[in-house]
């Protein structure tokens, strides 16, 4: 907790802390398979010497490296969609056979991740970010309950309230 207080800037923005906590939670259920992020902001402060020295721009926040192969997961808050150079990102990595997901909360990058290292299809894994913002009042009409996986991988139903 002391070394977050050196740096509030980074923690004052949304997308930093859902960054922060999706690789705290990787780290505590894979431990022995590996999770790091790109320095995607020094791009801004001098372009050409970053692309020279071989930052790529578009490439994603996080990337988990695991047996089951290699997952390109961009970290986006709210409304944020995907830039020109991350959209022609993702296309090079699809094209290469890599996933390249963009997730809007904790709660999808689990189930991505779950689903990644379980074999599945990590593109269908819904947003429950966007579910949560975009159809509250079809999802009220249901009673607010909305199916979310817990940390072992088990669907359950969770009311919509609940979902952070």
């Amino acid at each position: 907790m002391a070394e977050r207080n050196r740096n509030e800037q980074f923690y004052s923005k949304p997308e930093n802390v859902l960054q922060v906590e999706c690789v705290e939670w990787f780290r505590r259920m894979y431990p022995h398979y590996i999770i790091f992020s790109t320095n995607n902001e020094a791009v801004r402060m001098n372009v050409k010497y970053y692309e020279e020295s071989g930052m790529y721009r578009g490439i994603s926040d996080l990337i988990v490296v695991a047996p089951q192969g290699v997952l390109f997961i961009e970290l986006k808050i709210e409304f944020n969609k995907l830039c020109d150079f991350q959209l022609k990102c993702q296309e090079k990595l699809q094209a290469m056979g890599y996933v390249y997901r963009a997730v809007y909360c904790l709660d999808t990058f689990k189930d991505c991740v779950m689903t990644f290292l379980a074999g599945g299809d990590v593109m269908a894994v819904p947003e429950y970010d966007k579910l949560r913002r975009r159809r509250r009042s079809e999802v009220k009409k249901q009673g607010g309950i909305v199916p979310v996986s817990d940390e072992r991988g088990f669907k359950r139903n969770k009311r919509l309230n609940d979902i952070k």
